[in-house]
């Protein structure tokens, strides 16, 4: 079950990020019809925290209050977080920037990083259910063969 809520809510993030690009590319950047639309998702997301029947859960005081400590338990999957969060957040950012350089359009290279973002929803959960029935080192080694494959596409 922990994988799964990891998945929804990986899933959900990537929704999030797609949603922003797909509203401007639908309504523009001019007036207030962006900002009441932001607006409006996010009195949608407070009321669905809200809820009375939404409970934090219970706090739990850390055995280790220690955040280093961690880091000398697991470096090698702490620093690959870390570069992986770094190179997710530079594709995102530069990813309409390069179509753009190559002839996109603002409007089509902004919707390309909403495409992106729906294949990682899309994909979530048939790549984990792999990653739990195979060997997860050649499912990275095909995805990154497929990740390769499809690259000139963006050209």
């Amino acid at each position: 079950m922990n994988q799964l809520s990891m998945a929804i809510y990986t899933a959900a993030l990537s929704l999030g990020f797609a949603l922003g690009p797909m509203i401007l590319a639908a309504v523009g950047t001019q007036g207030l019809t962006p900002f009441l639309i932001a607006g409006g998702l996010a009195l949608v997301a407070l009321l669905s925290v809200a809820m009375p029947w939404v409970r934090a859960p219970a706090f739990q005081r850390p055995s280790h209050p220690n955040p280093l400590r961690y880091l000398a338990l697991a470096p090698l999957a702490l620093v690959g977080t870390l570069v992986n969060a770094a190179l997710e957040t530079a594709g995102m950012s530069f990813l309409p920037l390069y179509a753009m350089h190559v002839g996109w359009n603002g409007q089509a290279a902004t919707l390309l990083l909403s495409v992106l973002l729906l294949g990682a929803i899309l994909w979530q959960l048939p790549i984990g259910w792999l990653g739990d029935r195979m060997d997860r080192r050649w499912l990275a080694i095909g995805l990154g063969m497929a990740s390769l494959a499809g690259a000139p596409g963006l050209m």
